[in-house]
C-alpha cells in the first residue's frame, strides 16, 4: 500500500485494485448461473496460486473430479476473470500459455450442460472461453486459488 501525506491529510493507496466477489455476474446469452461462490471483497495480487491437479500433469482429469478435488478450496469465480479482461494489464504474463479456469462460478447453457469459464491469452488478446465439467482437463488449465 502508499501511504500519501497531503495539506495534513493521509490517503491510502492499494497497489492493486479490489474485487467485489460478490457482484452480479455476467451471464453469456442463454445460459444461467447454476452455482457461484460469493466471497465479499478481495484485493487482486499477481502473485496468486495456480493449481493443478497431478493427475493433470500426467494426462487428464474430468472437470468433475477437479471440481471434487477442490471442494474445500477457495476458487475464484467468472467475476474475477470478468474484471480481468476489463483490466488485461493485471493478468501476469506467466499466464499467456496457460488456461486459468474460474471454478468458482458453473453455468448451465441452453443444452443443459454445467460449463466453466476460462481465461485464455489467444491471437494476442485475453478472452474468454469455456469448457463443460463432462470434458477432460489437460496439462494447459489451471485454477487460481483465493489468497
Amino acid at each position: 500500500m502508499e501511504y500519501q501525506v497531503s495539506g495534513g491529510r493521509t490517503s491510502i493507496q492499494a497497489k492493486y485494485p479490489f474485487f467485489n466477489l460478490g457482484q452480479e455476474l455476467i451471464t453469456p446469452l442463454d445460459w444461467s448461473i447454476q452455482f457461484h461462490c460469493n466471497m465479499g471483497i478481495w484485493q487482486w495480487n499477481p502473485r496468486i496460486y495456480l493449481y493443478q491437479s497431478a493427475r493433470q500433469k500426467h494426462g487428464e482429469i474430468l472437470g468433475f473430479a477437479l471440481r471434487t478435488e477442490l471442494r474445500f478450496q477457495a476458487v475464484l469465480g467468472a467475476n474475477v476473470l470478468d474484471e480481468l479482461l476489463l483490466s488485461p494489464e493485471l493478468i501476469p504474463e506467466t499466464w499467456k500459455n496457460k488456461k486459468i479456469l474460474f471454478l468458482g462460478t458453473e453455468y448451465q447453457d441452453a443444452q443443459g450442460e454445467v460449463r466453466i469459464r476460462y481465461l485464455e491469452y489467444r491471437n494476442k488478446n485475453w478472452i474468454w472461453d469455456s469448457v463443460r465439467l463432462l470434458d477432460l482437463l489437460g496439462w494447459e488449465f489451471y485454477v487460481p486459488l483465493k489468497s
